[in-house]
């Protein structure tokens, strides 16, 4: 049966309701307890929102609702930069999220290369690539291109071609890397750091035009 979820109140099925139960058997509503069953439901909704991407139950409402960065942007210290934000929020939450998913790609390389493993960089270049479109692709998907699925297959149709366009641009990092650092010998962190902006603009024209084209017409 669906039940409200107590983090966003939107009604999912089955796993939420456990949560709820759990919520609503409690006694003795503790702080612990509480937060305990409302941290359960953020996770939920994460999940839901980024990795699952199933919508909610098809009798709640599905206008977008205010997100967390909406809700920063609206307060006092950030009103100045409120329109800007609006206008421009597509591009500035690729620009946000790309900046982590570049993050992600550099440390997991570091890890795996001089850092802790000692990989090949070749090697540790691939993993660091796992790591970073699986980052990039649940944020991206939500925050960026706001492109839910109705179903499972939609779904994996949307990831299969997003980890598609990314397959393309890990190879041309890869080459970059091969030529400039196996074969020339430059520093491994400068060509993986140039590398990875100029991968970062063709992700995202490969993102709007191809993999989430549909919610830009």
């Amino acid at each position: 049966m669906p039940a409200d979820c107590l983090h966003c109140g939107k009604k999912y099925d089955i796993i939420v309701s456990y949560s709820v139960a759990c919520y609503n058997n409690i006694q003795i509503k503790s702080a612990y307890y509480i937060y305990k069953a409302k941290l359960f439901c953020i996770i939920l909704c994460i999940l839901h929102k980024g990795l699952i991407g199933l919508h909610p139950s098809p009798n709640q409402p599905t206008q977008p609702q205010p997100d967390l960065f909406d809700r920063l942007m609206h307060l006092r210290i950030f009103a100045p930069l409120l329109p800007f934000y609006t206008r421009n929020k597509s591009v500035l939450m690729y620009l946000f999220f790309g900046a982590l998913t570049t993050f992600v790609g550099i440390f997991t390389f570091w890890f795996f290369a001089d850092g802790v493993v000692g990989l090949h960089e070749i090697a540790a270049n691939c993993i660091s690539w796992v790591f970073a479109v699986t980052f990039a692709f649940l944020t991206n998907r939500v925050w960026v291109f706001h492109a839910p699925c109705a179903t499972v297959r939609a779904f994996l149709i949307q990831g299969a071609n997003f980890f598609g366009g990314r397959l393309f641009t890990l190879l041309l990092e890869t080459a970059i890397i091969a030529v400039f650092v196996t074969l020339l010998g430059f520093n491994e962190m400068l060509i993986k750091i140039l590398a990875q902006f100029v991968v970062l603009v063709l992700n995202y024209v490969i993102s709007k035009l191809f993999v989430f084209k549909k919610t830009h017409e």
